[in-house]
């Protein structure tokens, strides 16, 4: 599934079928693959809202959008769902203290913010549909399009900061921590677990943004992940024990030695190089045992879809997909 800014391509064994977007799409974040065989497909910013857009088994679509939300987005099942705060998000600020104050045993003062899980493809009414509200959860960075989900349990890879206010010269590692949020939808119950080494030491980040843009997949109770600074790890999600499987040393592995876009499944990595001197885009693979890495094809020139023609700019592959349940890279 792909499309342009007017128009929605899905591509099966029967051939490619074209479908006309509602409406004309400037962004699109991420397409989600449902359930049921059809497709979530988020775009907006954070001022114009989140908007999900569900292509039908017809190919018909039908669009939904929350105004003034942002945060961190992913996919439980059908439902694709931002964790959010009312300060960033301020549209879902009513339904938001609604639901806070209908909560059992809810005796506390209100706080001035809270954090929400909200349903992004199914509002109720004309109000974001809220699944959790917890008071503000602060110092912790994210920004990211997927997590883990179990039933109605999300696991969200995050860093908390540990040390607020400290000083600029401190490194990532003393300011920050890898911590998985988990947050059970259907009881509220919400808790960070540190992720630690496997001699149970704190995790050491590399940076602030050191899990930023990553690609990952849950493969049974571990969430394996590849960062965009090529470290591929893998992490529990009941203990927070995290291992380091290998680091993708493009300049060592690869003929230009250029950066690499990733994607993963539960078989590994697909890694895509691109040669900005002659365009041409080679797909590699490798296992998550890290043990082989091999190419799996190379283009030929592709300079005439990867330059324009009014002021010769050069384009760059941003993302890439890999269809669902094709082993090629396996193989």
């Amino acid at each position: 599934s792909f499309g342009v800014n007017n128009e929605n391509f899905l591509t099966t064994e029967k051939g490619t079928r074209r479908t006309p977007r509602p409406g004309f799409r400037t962004t699109e974040d991420k397409r989600y693959a449902l359930p049921d065989g059809r497709i979530a497909v988020l775009g907006g910013a954070k001022y114009t809202g989140n908007q999900v857009d569900t292509i039908e088994l017809d190919g018909s679509t039908t669009s939904v959008k929350t105004a003034e939300t942002s945060g961190d987005v992913g996919q439980c099942g059908s439902r694709i769902l931002a964790i959010t705060d009312t300060k960033e998000s301020p549209s879902i600020a009513d339904a938001a203290f609604e639901a806070y104050a209908a909560q059992e045993n809810n005796e506390d003062a209100v706080p001035e913010a809270l954090t929400a899980v909200v349903q992004l493809n199914a509002p109720d009414g004309d109000a974001p549909r809220i699944l959790a509200v917890t008071p503000v959860i602060d110092n912790v960075v994210s920004g990211h399009n997927m997590f883990a989900c179990e039933g109605d349990v999300i696991t969200q890879q995050s860093l908390e900061e540990v040390k607020p206010g400290t000083p600029d010269n401190m490194t990532a590692h003393e300011r920050y921590r890898w911590v998985l949020r988990r947050w059970d939808l259907s009881t509220g119950e919400r808790m960070n677990i540190p992720v630690t080494d496997p001699n149970g030491e704190p995790f050491e980040s590399t940076d602030k943004w050191f899990l930023s843009g990553y690609q990952g997949v849950q493969v049974g109770n571990e969430y394996r992940l590849m960062t965009r600074n090529d470290l591929a790890l893998a992490v529990d999600l009941t203990s927070g024990q995290a291992r380091r499987l290998f680091y993708m040393d493009s300049r060592k592995h690869t003929p230009g030695g250029n950066w690499l876009t990733y994607q993963v499944d539960k078989d590994g990595v697909y890694a895509l190089e691109e040669t900005h001197e002659d365009h041409v885009i080679t797909l590699f693979y490798r296992p998550w045992d890290g043990k082989e890495w091999r190419e799996i094809f190379s283009t030929e020139d592709l300079s005439g879809y990867l330059k324009e023609g009014w002021f010769s700019r050069e384009l760059k592959v941003q993302s890439f997909a890999v269809r669902p349940g094709w082993n090629g890279g396996a193989q």
